[in-house]
């Protein structure tokens, strides 16, 4: 199968987010199943994979439309694969027009969107959303989140949708969890018996390591805990690593809490491990769209989250993880030393997050994904439906 998908933040040549490794190891995964598999890719692209479609820097309007589009209709690819959120493309109209144009003058090219985000912050983001649902043969949502929404505001096109969930970015490594705590004394200066709280990827609001320090504030009284932010400090983040720099400051924990910087990806699952407890508490809830939630389940870490914003079949609280309050730092803090006191908890959590992680497993997800590609009888699915 010749398959082309796009999505502009591929890395390298951006630092990778979520999405990006998750269409990195997409790739990969497809390309080992020996399909031959092309990426459209921004300008900024500086690697060396041969199958990259460059498609220019702008904001993706005409000039990336229909360089992408006469790209993709002189190759024949059997499928397009649009990894779509709203700021990667930025929010005009015109580039969501592309599987639109490939039905009018090649039908035979079956057109497939995975939204990761369905809206942002504009209103050009639902018409944006509506187009794509409208003109792609079928449909991938993320989670739950998203697959709500369409049954409540686009139920017209769920006769197409699937769900599959995104993978982990940082698989785990054999670790030795003494010698890597060894490591991290010379490293870090974090004893042996410290309790190590820790929390991975990139650190924008939304995140909640407000809360998160603000707990650790509250607990530095008990027991010596530390902090480990593990993930590269991008300079778009700057402004508001600042703005917790200086809360850290005021509470006077500069020495409680660790910014380890990019590291590589077997380290950061070392550290991972090396952890009492995983804290990720989301602003918006704990949710499977979450790469950074990915790792830690993957890697088997006791988990400290918040409660979701809609029902999730994964989460049993007390369970498989710790769900607190959203904003809640005091109830936070309070999880927090209850997973310190209670061995026996922390080891059931570990247990059953790392059954969960078997859901989330890359040979999964890109099957099921071939599986989308290979339903024939979406083109025709979509039309004629009406919402119950």
């Amino acid at each position: 199968m010749k398959i082309c998908i796009i999505f502009p933040a591929y890395p390298p040549g951006y630092q990778a987010d979520g999405i990006g490794d998750y269409t990195r190891i997409l790739v990969r995964r497809l390309r080992e199943r020996g399909h031959d598999v092309y990426v459209v890719v921004s300008g900024r692209y500086t690697g060396n994979d041969e199958n990259v479609i460059r498609a220019g820097d702008s904001r993706w309007n005409a000039p990336e439309l229909l360089k992408v589009f006469r790209k993709v209709r002189e190759a024949r690819f059997d499928v397009v694969h649009m990894q779509y959120t709203p700021v990667t493309y930025g929010f005009g109209i015109v580039f969501k027009l592309l599987p639109l144009l490939l039905r009018l003058s090649a039908p035979d090219i079956f057109f497939v969107t995975t939204f990761h985000t369905l809206v942002g912050g504009k209103w050009t983001s639902r018409i944006n959303a509506l187009l794509l649902s409208m003109f792609s043969h079928r449909i991938i949502s993320t989670n739950e989140e998203i697959t709500l929404l369409f049954n409540k505001w686009l139920c017209m096109f769920k006769g197409k949708l699937s769900q599959i969930p995104v993978g982990a970015n940082i698989s785990p490594a054999e670790t030795d969890i003494q010698r890597t705590r060894g490591q991290m004394a010379k490293d870090y200066g974090i004893g042996r018996d410290a309790v190590v709280l820790s929390n991975f990827g990139f650190f924008y609001p939304g995140k909640g390591i407000e809360e998160l320090i603000m707990a650790l504030n509250k607990l530095r009284a008990a027991d010596r805990y530390y902090l480990l932010l593990i993930g590269a400090l991008r300079d778009e983040d700057a402004e508001y690593r600042r703005y917790l720099q200086g809360i850290i400051r005021t509470c006077g924990l500069e020495k409680d809490v660790v910014w380890t910087g990019e590291l590589k990806a077997e380290r950061v699952s070392e550290l991972l491990k090396a952890s009492d407890m995983y804290v990720v508490p989301y602003s918006d809830g704990i949710s499977i769209r979450r790469g950074s939630l990915m790792a830690g389940i993957v890697n088997g870490v006791p988990i400290i989250s918040t409660f979701p914003r809609v029902e999730m079949p994964y989460f049993k609280n007390g369970e498989n993880v710790v769900l607190v309050e959203r904003g809640n730092h005091d109830q936070l803090a309070a999880a927090i030393e209850r997973l310190t006191k209670d061995k026996d908890l922390r080891g059931r959590l570990s247990g059953n997050v790392a059954a969960l992680a078997k859901g989330f497993d890359w040979d999964r997800i890109a099957d099921r994904t071939l599986e989308v590609y290979s339903s024939g009888g979406g083109r025709n699915r979509d039309r004629g439906k009406t919402c119950p």
